[in-house]
């Protein structure tokens, strides 16, 4: 198992919200709000850039290198899905990581009801639930840090 599932699953099981890896300390995890740092030694730049570099594709790559930052969709089998954004600091590669726990849809209509199981499932209507997309989807990207 390579490092990231490792610290991944660990998150999951441990009810962590967040993942954070910078160069030079040892990977963070967030529980219940706070800060923890892992057992593990400070990353290096080599180990840091490893880490990441297991998230980017050729195209998300590009992209880092463009504008110094890559929001990414990862999933681990068991685990679910997270969100990584890598980004570029001046010691190196750095990323912080967070597990989606909810599932958003906005639709117009709701043409299929989703039952909730390993997620929780919000369903919202066009016309009903929200008047414009734009405010609709940013109001669902923005959730208070669990």
């Amino acid at each position: 198992m390579q490092l990231v599932e490792k610290l991944l699953t660990v998150m999951r099981t441990q009810g962590a919200s967040d993942l954070h890896v910078l160069v030079g300390y040892p990977p963070h995890m967030r529980l219940d709000g706070k800060l923890i740092p892992t057992s593990l030694e400070p990353f290096s730049r080599e180990t840091a850039n490893s880490f990441t570099g297991i998230f980017l594709s050729v195209h998300a790559g590009a992209r880092l290198d463009e504008t110094g930052q890559v929001d990414l969709g990862y999933e681990l089998e068991g685990h679910g899905r997270f969100r990584v954004n890598v980004y570029r600091t001046a010691e190196g590669l750095a990323c912080a990581i967070r597990a989606i726990r909810h599932i958003i849809t906005l639709e117009d209509p709701i043409e299929f009801r989703h039952e909730h199981g390993r997620s929780l499932v919000t369903q919202r209507e066009l016309g009903a639930d929200f008047t414009d997309t734009a405010t609709a989807v940013r109001g669902a990207c923005w959730r208070p840090r669990s």
